[in-house]
């Protein structure tokens, strides 16, 4: 059993504490540490939604010369978005961009439309899902239910702009399947 299968065990379960000690075990065995170590660190503070950790271990792995990938970024701005903090989910992408270089992904880009959508802010979630279509990728089921999420949290109640949310919730479930994506139950539940 290697020891990034072990710290990768422990990170699925969330266990943070278990996951460094088993990369500190690595480190003392003499051996460097790669992304796929890292990445499973950050993902055990991840999944106990402490985004805080998982950032100081990315500047861990900055500190010793290894670049951040994609999942790097996707695991922070994933775990931003489960806790609907869309400005730090943002701000995660942004930086992916600025100063690595890299390229987002759907997974990127949904993970953000769904913070803005859990914050009840669709005009948010809808701007991200726009700029999907500036960089050249189609919006899949994903970001168009989690855009129709936020339109109906924010139409749950009797004035204007619970009006108008349900107004804008018809129109991009029309975008949607104008665009040929197949709803799917949460996409239906969202109506």
């Amino acid at each position: 059993i290697s020891y990034t299968s072990v710290i990768s065990a422990f990170a699925q379960k969330g266990d943070a504490p278990q996951a460094v000690h088993w990369f500190e075990q690595l480190c003392r065995a003499g051996i460097q540490p790669n992304n796929v170590a890292y990445n499973a660190v950050i993902n055990s503070y991840a999944k106990r939604r402490d985004i805080a950790g998982a950032a100081d271990w990315l500047q861990g792995m900055e500190d010793n010369k290894l670049n951040p990938d994609k999942l790097t970024y996707n695991t922070l701005i994933d775990c931003c978005a489960k806790f609907g903090d869309a400005d730090e989910a943002s701000r995660w992408l942004n930086k992916m961009v600025s100063q690595t270089g890299l390229t987002p992904d759907k997974v990127s880009y949904n993970a953000v439309i769904n913070a803005y959508a859990k914050a009840h802010n669709p005009a948010g979630a809808a701007k991200w899902l726009n700029r999907m279509a500036v960089v050249r990728l189609d919006p899949d089921v994903i970001s168009w239910s989690s855009l129709l999420s936020g339109y109906a949290g924010a139409s749950d109640d009797n004035t204007d702009a619970g009006q108008k949310a349900k107004e804008k919730l018809v129109e991009a479930f029309s975008q949607m399947t104008a665009a040929r994506v197949q709803p799917d139950a949460y996409s239906m539940g969202a109506l």
